[in-house]
């Protein structure tokens, strides 16, 4: 298993299983639109950069930068999913009908899938988000295609750039 790899089961199994030893403390910054950039520490004291925004029906879609990693992770939930932990359904990203962005999912919770974008693609995937009015969001399975306005993203994807760079300590 790479380092990055490990790393990042690492961090998420902390996240999901280890007892809170911090209080989490994460606030939200800045919105625009139905966007919004938060930043903290989580539940066990690592900072936390992330935007997201969230639908009356519970769906939520975040996208998140842990210090000490070097990728963004995408978080997508609903209020009445089951998923099971096996499952691994397949997530297509699509900006303005551009070419879309694929990857197999992770089931966190029966209610929530994760994704990462790796270091070589963060650029790309951000540049061709802040440029693009709206998203959709395709699954495996029965889940019907999400359509999101990316109104606002731009200016809440700038707070997350500029909150990444004041805690990233990486020396790459």
């Amino acid at each position: 298993m790479n380092l990055k790899l490990f790393s990042y089961v690492v961090i998420t199994i902390a996240m999901l299983i280890q007892p809170s030893s911090v209080k989490a403390d994460i606030r939200t910054m800045y919105e625009q639109g139905r966007w919004s950039m938060s930043a903290g520490l989580n539940n066990i004291g690592v900072q936390t950069c992330m935007i997201g925004t969230t639908w009356p029906d519970g769906r939520n879609l975040s996208i998140i930068w842990f210090a000490g990693t070097s990728w963004l992770t995408v978080r997508i939930s609903k209020f009445g999913w089951d998923i099971p932990r096996n499952i691994h359904p397949q997530i297509s990203f699509s900006f303005d009908n551009r070419n879309p962005w694929t990857a197999n999912s992770n089931t966190v919770t029966p209610s929530m899938i994760e994704f990462t974008v790796t270091n070589d693609n963060i650029v790309n995937f951000m540049h061709e988000a802040q440029l693009a009015n709206t998203m959709v969001i395709t699954f495996t399975g029965s889940e019907t295609p999400w359509y999101v306005g990316l109104s606002g993203l731009q200016d809440v994807s700038s707070h997350m750039i500029n909150c990444i760079k004041a805690h990233d300590t990486q020396p790459y």
